[in-house]
């Protein structure tokens, strides 16, 4: 979803918006994202959690205290599965009472929807795709023009310097009137590296499973409650939070390679030892990856990894933005 498409679906003039036209590399574009009062679109899928047992069931299922979240408001969340692993994760916003949306990263969005329908069926609760919303990442700079629609809208602090919404297509050009003087539009492609950038993990099918939320910093990212009730792979969510630690967690890294890494793929050190298992990249210039890897804390200070093929690549752990 770019902005020429998406302002022309909604009978907007292009020709008076700020929309970034250059040819810079994506961490350029993401730099200049915090730099200004910018507004970013984000591919997303929408699920529709609707019923009067929307609230129980999704309480009963996911990581993150439904029960908290007041109307107009989001909070990040996850599904496991019985053994404590992430099948996805989410973005969670009240709409109103017995009807919450649920933004889920698009790739993952079948798994998603197939892996709550088993447990929807033991519920007074329907759920249902939909592409009737929007939604967008916001540079902190820009906070103070942000509307505070309430009808069917969110607006919730991301991380550092980021702030989400979701907005319903019907109400688009209302939002965007208010926003519109003085806004920076970016590409949707920056998006993920902003999101990488700031350690937020986003699940995909060569992903999904294989994690437990503490690995990929879950619960450092306000994903996880740890006062609500049971839900499905709490007992080991719970476990390692009380009587022990991950002993991997996610590191966000800079990577010089010219080609594109898989996700879920493993690099090795010197020995032919695995370390570190992709969970997120994406090209930052034409011969560096921005990543986030999965590694042992001893392992973290490495400077370099090998690829399966025996290709070594310079590597460099990086703070989290």
């Amino acid at each position: 979803m770019d902005w020429r498409s998406l302002l022309s679906n909604h009978s907007q003039d292009i020709n008076q918006h700020n929309i970034l036209k250059t040819n810079s590399e994506t961490g350029e574009k993401a730099s200049l994202f915090f730099k200004n009062k910018a507004v970013c679109t984000q591919e997303s899928g929408y699920i529709i959690v609707e019923g009067p047992d929307a609230e129980v069931f999704l309480q009963g299922q996911v990581t993150c205290d439904v029960s908290n979240v007041v109307q107009g408001a989001s909070v990040n969340g996850a599904h496991l599965n019985p053994q404590g692993k992430v099948i996805f994760s989410f973005l969670l916003s009240k709409l109103k009472k017995g009807l919450i949306i649920l933004d889920v990263n698009k790739p993952i969005l079948a798994t998603a929807m197939s892996s709550l329908e088993k447990y929807a069926v033991f519920s007074k609760v329907t759920l249902s795709l939909s592409e009737n919303f929007y939604s967008f990442l916001i540079s902190s700079k820009a906070s103070d023009d942000l509307p505070k629609l309430t009808e069917y809208s969110s607006i919730q602090k991301l991380s550092k310097g980021i702030i989400y919404s979701i907005v319903p297509k019907t109400l688009f050009s209302k939002w965007f009137d208010l926003i519109k003087d003085d806004i920076t539009l970016i590409h949707n492609d920056t998006s993920r590296y902003i999101r990488i950038n700031a350690g937020l993990t986003d699940i995909y099918p060569e992903t999904s499973s294989k994690f437990i939320p503490q690995v990929l910093n879950y619960d450092l990212n306000n994903f996880i409650s740890f006062e609500k009730g049971c839900y499905t792979g709490q007992e080991i969510v719970a476990r390692t939070h009380y009587l022990g630690k991950a002993k991997k967690r996610v590191s966000l890294w800079e990577i010089k390679i010219s080609k594109n890494i898989n996700l879920n793929e493993k690099l090795f050190n010197c020995e032919k030892v695995a370390i570190a298992t992709v969970v997120d990249s994406i090209r930052s210039s034409e011969k560096t990856l921005r990543a986030l890897l999965v590694t042992a804390e001893e392992n973290r200070e490495t400077t370099e990894m090998f690829l399966d093929d025996n290709g070594v690549v310079a590597v460099k752990r990086l703070d989290f933005a």
